[in-house]
């Protein structure tokens, strides 16, 4: 499990941040992919 820490908020992201986390720019990643908020 990867926890994304962005814009003061924790976005928990199973296999797609595993793709996504390859790129430096996490702006460019659309939070439809992690709607799960804690």
């Amino acid at each position: 499990m990867i926890i994304i820490q962005r814009k003061n908020r924790i976005f928990v992201a199973e296999n797609h941040a595993c793709k996504r986390q390859n790129n430096n720019s996490d702006d460019s990643v659309t939070d439809n992919m992690f709607t799960k908020e804690k």
